[in-house]
Order: C-alpha cells, then structure tokens, then sequence
C-alpha cells in the first residue's frame, strides 16, 4: 500500500510525489492583473470562480483524493495505534496534561472565527491567542499553533471593525463601501473554513493523526492558511490606516498602502482601491457633465457654500477641499475638475441655459 511508504510530515506529505501525488492547493493570491496607473473602475470584473472559493475547493479534493488512498475498514487494523490517535504528553515544562492533536485542531477552526477553544484562550496581555500554559503541550507545537492563531487574531480585528462601523452613516458613503468590500473578502474567508471544519469532521469519523494521509493536520494548516494569511494581514494593516477617516481622505489611505513592493498587497489594495472609490465616481461624473454637486456627506474635493449669491458664484461658491483630495489626483488636476463644473453651473444658474447635457439625454 503506498499509504505506509509515505513520510509522516505534515508538510511532506503536501508535496507532490512520484506515485499517487496529493494535489498541493494552489496560491490563494489574486489575479486581478496588472494596472499601471490607480483608476476609477467602472465595473471591477468579478472572477466566475473567486479566489478563496477555489482554494477551498483546492483543499478538499486535496483532502478527497487523500482520503481515497486510505486502506478499507478492514485493512485499518493493521496500522498501529499511535497513527490512528496522536497526544502530546510530553513536555520539559509541564507533563501534567495530553492533549490530543485533533483536539488542537477543533480549538484552531474555532479561533479561526473569532471564538475562544477549550485549551487556546485569548491572552488579554499579550493581545493574542495563547495556549493555557498550565497543559502540557510540546514547546514546538505550542509554537506552530501560536503561528497559525495569527490567522483568528486577525479576523478578530478585521470583524470588530465592521461591527463598530457598518450602517454608520457618519462614514459616508465611501467609508461604508470600504465596510462592505471587507465584508466581500471575508465571505471568500468563510468558505475556506466550512471546507476546514468538513474535512476535520471527517477526520474525527476515520483515521487521525500525522501518518493519515487524508486528514487535517497542524503542519498542512500552517500550509494552506499561509496565503489567507497574508491576505488577512493586508487587510488588517488597511483597517489600522483607514481608522476615523472618510470620502478623499480614506481613499489617500488606501493608495498610499498600495506603494508596495508585494505584488500580492499591491493587486489586493488596488482591487479594494477600485471598489471603494465608486461613491467619488458617480458624485465626479455628476459634477463635470452636470455642474452638480450631490454630496450629502461633504466627502468630494469640491465643497460648495450655499450662502453665495449667484453675483459671486464664480469667485466665492465653489472650492477646494484640499483634505479631501485623494493623493492620485493632483492639486491641478483637482483644479481643472473643480473649474469644469463650475462653469457648467454657472451657464446654469446664472445664463438660464437649461439644455440637457449628453449625459441627462443618455440617462433619459
């Protein structure tokens, strides 16, 4: 049976093989492709099958066609009892527990959502999830599960963010475009953990341990979670620069993030760039073809002050919100933009000239 010459390693047993491969999950890194300038998108193409929707798919048929290979029901007594079932009792520290590493994985899928485990508690002190000192697991163990919590640390703070700040209306309307693009990729997140949380079900009902080539295990965990990893981190990072700012300013927050030598962080800023920018879009396009200003939360670079007589509309009414400039447009872009739509509103307004624009004919 090619099941009994395999490596027990975790990680080895990810890699590819000669006989029988196991399929390696392939990179959870966006392919948006390459832009060479920041842009207002539009329509951002969705990809028919999403990023963490194929990975999780990737994961269980990795996992499926593992599992295919494990010997029948009555082959299984044969392997010996410490694959079948894997403790960890030994430890220079503290002897005084075992725990099991499917026990481990179950508190893992739960940190991986935001909930405390039996043996893995929030450290309010150290601001991370820690295993409880007092039960005696391995010191590297205990290491490479502190390192894949990482991954529940940062969800933790991804979902506070959205629950403080979704249907704020004080956000405006790009603040809450920015909440509702978080939302979007944690839903890709959420797909990858039922795919996680079935195949560790399915483990507990068959052979577990790190011989088992179809089940989960800590080090394929590291493996498969290193790419959602660097995902959550990317926007956990955007979440700590975007804190307390809206329209303009909020979207300077996010293209100073995208000056980044990674290409995975720059397509991932640049895709949520795209999308959150789409409130500034329509007010932009209103303004320059229109000569109006709908901004209902003062967060477009044109701030208007409705007090000015029309005697004074070119002078005084309409000016420049320099914090609100987004830092992709420059202060004379921004000008060309702001003198645009006044003129439009000034042949309005004050030379009565009220023929459609090509815009108002196509929208009609």
């Amino acid at each position: 049976m090619t099941h009994a010459t395999e490596s027990s390693s975790g990680v080895s047993s990810v890699a590819s093989r000669s006989l029988d491969p196991t399929p390696t999950p392939a990179s959870f890194a966006p392919n948006y492709g390459p832009t060479p300038s920041v842009h207002f998108a539009d329509e951002v193409l969705m990809q028919e099958g999403s990023d963490g929707s194929r990975l999780a798919t990737l994961v269980a048929q990795s996992l499926s066609v593992s599992q295919n290979r494990l010997p029948t029901s009555g082959q299984s007594s044969a392997l010996p009892s410490a694959v079948r079932f894997m403790s960890y009792g030994y430890d220079t520290q503290n002897t005084s527990y075992e725990i099991s590493e499917a026990s481990l994985l179950r508190d893992i899928i739960y940190i991986f959502q935001g909930i405390e485990g039996k043996v893995i508690k929030f450290d309010q002190a150290n601001d991370a999830y820690r295993i409880d000192p007092k039960l005696g697991v391995p010191k590297p163990v205990r290491e490479l599960v502190h390192k894949v919590a990482e991954l529940g640390w940062l969800y933790r703070k991804i979902r506070k963010y959205l629950d403080a700040h979704a249907g704020d209306k004080a956000m405006g309307l790009v603040g809450q475009s920015f909440c509702a693009a978080l939302q979007q990729e944690l839903t890709e997140y959420y797909r990858l953990l039922a795919v996680l949380e079935g195949q560790h079900q399915v483990g507990d009902a068959g052979i577990v341990g790190e011989g088992a080539s179809g089940s989960l295990t800590l080090r394929r965990l590291m493996v498969w979670t290193y790419d959602p990893m660097m995902r959550l981190r990317t926007l956990a990072a955007l979440v700590d620069a975007c804190k307390g700012k809206k329209g303009g300013a909020l979207l300077s927050a996010l293209h100073s993030n995208m000056q980044h030598g990674d290409p995975f962080v720059k397509s991932l800023v640049r895709h949520i760039l795209n999308l959150v920018a789409r409130p500034i879009r329509v007010i932009l396009d209103r303004w320059i073809y229109e000569g109006e200003l709908d901004d209902l939360y003062n967060e477009f670079f044109v701030a208007v002050d409705y007090d000015t007589k029309y005697d004074r509309l070119w002078y005084e009414k309409y000016s420049i919100r320099k914090p609100m400039l987004p830092s992709f447009i420059s202060m004379e872009l921004g000008t060309k933009i702001l003198n645009i739509g006044k003129s439009i509103n000034f042949i309005r307004h004050v030379c009565q000239d009220r023929n459609p624009s090509e815009e108002e004919r196509r929208r009609h």
